[in-house]
């Protein structure tokens, strides 16, 4: 065996498998915050946080938060598990955190747009004014709600075409799939 294949061998034995273990690892987290984030919110919603005991309803409201917490949560880990791989890659990873630390203030300084639409964002959601799939008018923008993420809700008007509104220009929203009848029933 040469120099060579030896070296690869004891790098596919020490770091090799470190860093399958963290792949395997953070898949598994993954799974894990996904099952625990929605059976968390499930028992919120079912306590009646919030909401009506309108059981789609409750449904549509637990498949829209538990989608965003679980795309935050997917964010995380997939940094943290990449920071990891190229720490065992032998990438000095001390610049790049100092420079996305830096980056991240400067970013911080301006972006107070950015935290005033995911606050508003955490208010939709927890106030539920619309959920996913529900027929609404914003503003001056009336179509299907395809996505609620923090920042931004996504429509599909009736033309076909997709709008994208940040959270933080959200003046007024008439929820057009809430009908007074239907809340009625519900009470």
């Amino acid at each position: 065996m040469t120099h060579i294949q030896s070296s690869i061998l004891d790098w596919l034995v020490t770091s090799g498998l470190k860093i399958l273990l963290i792949i395997i690892v953070s898949i598994i987290v993954y799974w894990l915050v996904k099952v625990a984030v929605k059976k968390i919110i499930k028992m919120v919603i079912a306590q009646g946080f919030g909401i009506s005991n309108h059981l789609k309803e409750k449904q549509k409201r637990i498949e829209t938060i538990s989608a965003v917490v679980t795309k935050t949560g997917a964010i995380i880990i997939i940094s943290a598990a990449s920071i990891m791989i190229l720490s065992e890659l032998k990438v000095n990873i001390t610049p790049l955190i100092t420079g996305a630390g830096i980056v991240g203030l400067a970013i911080g300084f301006g972006s107070q747009a950015l935290v005033k639409d995911s606050v508003t964002g955490l208010l939709i959601l927890l106030e539920n004014q619309y959920l996913e799939g529900e027929e609404i008018k914003i503003n001056s923008y009336q179509g299907k709600v395809e996505e609620i993420t923090l920042r931004k809700t996504t429509l599909r008007d009736s033309d076909g075409n997709l709008i994208f509104i940040p959270h933080g220009q959200i003046k007024t929203v008439i929820n057009l799939s809430r009908k007074e009848e239907e809340d009625k029933i519900k009470i």
